[in-house]
This record gives structure tokens, sequence and C-alpha cells, in this order.
């Protein structure tokens, strides 16, 4: 969660740990997926006085993973 961030700030931040993971080159010895460890950032907005339930905000970061 990054409170008062919008979605351009979120994606730079979710860009720059993914390229720091990728940068440490940490071991993924036995992954099928690859040798050395990966991660996937999904986000999403969310206007707490929208009248959304909170569960609706991790839903829809979930599924930016994709």
């Amino acid at each position: 969660l990054m409170p008062d961030t919008d979605a351009s700030q979120a994606g730079y931040v979710a860009n720059a740990i993914r390229e720091a993971v990728a940068l440490a080159g940490i071991a993924h010895a036995g992954s099928s997926a690859a040798p050395w460890l990966t991660v996937s950032i999904g986000g999403a907005t969310f206007l707490p006085d929208s009248g959304e339930p909170a569960a609706a905000l991790f839903e829809a970061a979930d599924a930016h993973l994709y």
C-alpha cells in the first residue's frame, strides 16, 4: 500500500523494485520459471471514500499481475 501515491508514482516504484531484484541476481535453484528470483507487481488505485469495499482494491491489483 502506498498512501497519497498516484498510479504513475506507484508504477515508478514498482519498476524500481523489479529492476533492483533483477540486478541482485538472486539464485532460484530448482525453479522451472527462471534460474534467478523475479517479481511480479500488480497495482490499482483506490479512494477510501469511494464506497467500494477494500477487497475490491486487492482484486484489482491481483488482476494486474497477469
